[in-house]
């Protein structure tokens, strides 16, 4: 998929695609915000925290989860 529904144009995200196989090198300072989902494993999320603020120390770093009561997410700013 590489273009989604006008109707989640707001959300202004930008998809990569490549024919070619590997890492791609582009300028950390694209990268703005990083959303981690809220099933994430504790050790998965103790690393990736590690690594984001490492590589990316401007990035915002948000949690995402579900909301009980109704049909929206919960977005939250990591520290």
């Amino acid at each position: 998929m590489f273009t989604k529904h006008e109707g989640w144009s707001y959300e202004n995200e930008f998809r990569f695609w490549s024919s070619s196989l590997g890492l791609k090198k582009f300028d950390p300072s694209c990268v703005e915000t990083f959303y981690l989902g809220g099933a994430m494993s504790a050790p998965e999320r103790s690393l990736l925290l590690l690594l984001i603020k490492s590589k990316y120390p401007e990035a915002v770093i948000k949690s995402v989860e579900p909301t009980l009561s109704e049909y929206h997410l919960k977005f939250t700013e990591v520290a």
